[in-house]
């Protein structure tokens, strides 16, 4: 385990580990820049001639002495560590990326191909810090609700959402698919287990190349046996208050690195026909029938800042095969997507308990029921009607951090062209 200087703190000798993250020499001292897991403080060594590299990681020996440290992002202040003994643990190669930037900052596609070295920057850490609150917050929420964690199969036999944009697999003598989403199985789950959620990575085929968009990405998902489309909203509207509270609480430096000055959302629900009229009497030109794209949801964010934006009772057609049709004759589904800060987040619904519409619903979107054997077959047996959602991992860090590359907050980001490191 690195030994950090933060737990040798009220010590007057300590051992640290941690990168040299710059140097300098004057006369016979040596100035040294380090960095730990934690933090970039100052080093002083005096009287010795060190091989010194941008990057090496090094344990020191040494005291704390009280000072005042010129450095960027210092988080210890008035500390200064004199070394007495330095070990090179791991001597570094001139470097292809620099750690901290000066002057002009390395292009993203460069950072990704050397993202091992690019997450030690101090404002990369505090993203994938946050992150791992986010994920370990969902979980919490929904243990503390009674919830069942599931593990749904990353290996399917047919589409899950009904589209073609599948990564194919060979799968002994069969054909099969990487899911594309846990939706079938979560629901599977929750008619018999109740209350279930779940955290995986999803692949999709889309051939696209956004800022919003990959073709590998994790999914927090829930699914909840005998509740509608607006409870699993409201459940839905908690739980990112949670997460937002949380982040607060627990990353309050990463925050403060990053510039970010979090509030906890408040919750705004528009129906589909509403959120429609609203945007073109705001001068959005959108019509009935169309999806909400980015610059719809940009404008909505404008409308309700700091708010998490439910559209709900969306029209028939632009929802999944699985979504429950609320009210027929108007075309109405019990679909809804979730949006935070101009980005969709979220999307659920109540879903098709009943064999007969599922298969009318199937047939409508032009696929074919045998496909779906093993998925109809599930609700013939006292099946409760279930709600639930999907919250995109990668998505509500960029929104909440106001993030505009979806890159930048997944670790080694898989889409048309990288596939490497």
């Amino acid at each position: 385990m690195i030994k950090n200087l933060r737990d040798e703190l009220g010590k007057k000798e300590v051992v640290v580990e941690a990168w040299i993250q710059d140097y300098r020499s004057s006369g016979k001292i040596t100035f040294l820049i380090l960095r730990d897991l934690y933090d970039v403080y100052q080093g002083v060594v005096k009287n010795k001639k060190i091989d010194l590299s941008q990057e090496s990681f090094v344990r020191i020996k040494g005291y704390l002495k009280d000072a005042v440290l010129k450095s960027n992002e210092l988080t210890i202040k008035d500390k200064e560590l004199v070394v007495e003994e330095i070990e090179i643990v791991s001597p570094a190669d001139p470097l292809p990326i620099p750690i901290v930037e000066k002057g002009v900052n390395t292009g993203l596609d460069k950072r990704l191909d050397y993202r091992y070295l690019d997450i030690r920057k101090p404002s990369v850490r505090a993203i994938f810090r946050i992150e791992s609150t986010i994920i370990n917050s969902f979980r919490r929420f929904f243990y503390d609700k009674g919830f069942i964690e599931i593990q749904p199969p990353g290996i399917i036999a047919t589409s899950t959402e009904g589209g073609t944009d599948l990564f194919p697999i060979k799968y002994f003598e069969k054909k099969a698919f990487l899911a594309q989403s846990p939706q079938l199985y979560k629901q599977l789950g929750a008619i018999s287990l109740g209350r279930v959620f779940s955290t995986s990575p999803v692949w999709r085929a889309e051939k696209h190349n956004t800022t919003r968009h990959l073709n590998e990405i994790r999914q927090l998902d829930i699914e909840v046996a005998m509740a509608d489309d607006m409870e699993v909203m409201k459940l839905l509207e908690e739980c990112i208050q949670f997460i937002v509270r949380s982040v607060k609480k627990e990353n309050k430096e990463d925050l403060g690195l990053l510039g970010i000055n979090l509030v906890v959302p408040k919750a705004v629900y528009l129906s589909y026909d509403g959120a429609i009229k609203e945007l073109n009497n705001a001068g959005y030109s959108i019509l009935h029938g169309e999806d909400l794209d980015p610059g719809a949801e940009r404008k909505l964010a404008e409308l309700y800042p700091d708010s998490i934006i439910f559209v709900h009772s969306w029209p028939i057609e632009l929802k999944p095969f699985y979504i429950w049709p609320k009210d027929k004759n108007k075309g109405i589904s019990a679909g809804f997507d979730a949006l935070l800060n101009g980005l969709e987040i979220s999307s659920g619904g109540q879903r098709i308990h009943k064999p007969e519409v599922l298969i009318g619903v199937l047939k409508e979107k032009g696929l074919n029921p045998e496909n779906f054997k093993w998925y109809i077959d599930a609700f013939r047996y006292g099946a409760p009607p279930h709600s639930g959602w999907s919250i995109g991992l990668e998505r509500i860090t960029m929104a909440l951090l106001r993030i505009e590359n979806i890159r930048e907050v997944t670790l080694f980001p898989r889409d048309r062209h990288r596939l490497t490191p």
